[in-house]
């Protein structure tokens, strides 16, 4: 079962993206200033050059845009600004963060799509470019492009390719496996391939002149679009969640995570919150928008609890007694991050990183802790995934 608790990110504040520790960053409108609204309530106003601020990484950098136009990357917790520019490429679109922080987005030699427009990769640390190129068939006279449009931690990416001919043009979505190019579905006037999950998750949208628009779900791993019928798609993750809004009237926000149900069913019982918007969703599930608290506009999050049910306080006993092995902190891109003592499980388990989390949680779910045997199994196994995860992550 899956609880959520809702936070108030602050009046006035409308969020407009967060990493997987559940930062924020978005628009104060009273002051026109750029904000980040970190996990743990402390909040950080970025540099008054900011006049967009797009994403946030799970380390801490934000992907603004400065009032020169110019993407740039602010290192939160000093403030310093990184313009983000390609020689040769005077027009440059950043549109998105890895979780760890690299860059994806598009560049031309001007304005116009039909100048030279492909997508890029950039490595943040080192500063060096992943060129992608149009792979379309072109018919006389037609001039492709390709443009992406959000990046994983494989270096996988989606986007759309196309061409230009006069008034003419077609467009397919695409996803970028990291080495080849594979379209998706069937070249519409107008498409897009927006946001792209770990797991290679992707959400796409057609606009078929003169046909209805549609949209689905593509499965990078298997190669398989699914239509999506209920209405229209806001966010994906790699739980296998879907963020989504109806097209009628009422334009209602639902979350479908197995069963589907409105946002507001959502809400703690009595929390005073109404009429909520949805914008974003991450990997573990917190979603971010905005919704009225005693008549006025606030921008909220609501996070998800695993209340899970198999010997809590045994198998909080030894997951903590396997992590204490390391003096009670997990190391993660070099810094110690301590884990509270066991119980309860759920707070374990957030202190630890999602695809830790997850594999952690689908061998808790199955444990028969019947007896001593079957717990030094379940014990080793936890041991076994956790070092292994260690061990990943001082390659990586």
């Amino acid at each position: 079962m899956i609880i959520f608790t809702l936070r108030d990110l602050g009046k006035d504040f409308i969020p407009w993206n967060l990493n997987n520790k559940n930062d924020v960053v978005g628009h104060h409108q009273p002051s026109q200033q750029f904000h980040v609204v970190f996990a743990d309530g402390t909040v950080t106003v970025l540099p008054p050059e900011t006049t967009n601020a797009l994403d946030i990484s799970d380390d801490g950098v934000a992907l603004v845009t400065l009032a020169s136009a110019q993407p740039a990357l602010v290192e939160i917790a000093t403030s310093a600004i990184d313009p983000i520019s390609i020689p040769g490429f005077p027009v440059i679109q950043v549109n998105a963060l890895s979780y760890k922080g690299d860059l994806v987005g598009s560049a031309g030699r001007s304005q116009f799509i039909t100048d030279d427009w492909r997508g890029f990769i950039m490595n943040r640390k080192t500063k060096a470019i992943t060129w992608i190129f149009p792979m379309i068939p072109l018919p006389p006279g037609a001039i492709p492009f390709l443009e992406l449009s959000d990046l994983n931690n494989k270096g996988r990416a989606s986007g759309r390719q196309g061409w230009v001919r006069g008034l003419e043009q077609l467009e397919v979505p695409i996803f970028y496996n990291g080495t080849t190019i594979v379209p998706i579905g069937t070249p519409a006037f107008i498409s897009s391939a927006s946001r792209i999950t770990e797991s290679d998750r992707i959400r796409v949208w057609y606009h078929p002149v003169p046909a209805p628009d549609y949209e689905g779900l593509y499965e990078g791993a298997t190669g398989v679009l699914s239509p999506f019928l209920s209405g229209s798609i806001l966010d994906v993750n790699t739980l296998g969640w879907i963020l989504w809004s109806d097209n009628s009237a009422s334009w209602d926000y639902y979350l479908t995570n197995g069963p589907t149900r409105k946002l507001d069913q959502l809400l703690p019982a009595g929390s005073g919150w109404s009429n909520l918007s949805a914008i974003r969703m991450n990997d573990n599930g917190s979603i971010i928008g905005f919704g009225r608290l005693a008549g006025e506009w606030h921008g909220y999050m609501l996070t998800p609890t695993y209340d899970i049910k198999v010997r809590e306080t045994l198998v909080a006993q030894i997951l903590w007694g396997i992590i204490n092995d390391a003096g009670g902190v997990f190391t993660l891109g070099g810094r110690r991050h301590p884990v509270p003592p066991w119980g309860p499980l759920r707070e374990l388990l957030a202190a630890l990183p999602h695809e830790l989390r997850e594999e952690l949680v689908a061998v808790i779910d199955r444990a028969q802790l019947d007896g001593p045997a079957a717990a030094q199994a379940f014990g080793s196994q936890i041991r076994g995934i956790v070092a292994r995860y260690q061990q990943q992550n001082r390659r990586s």
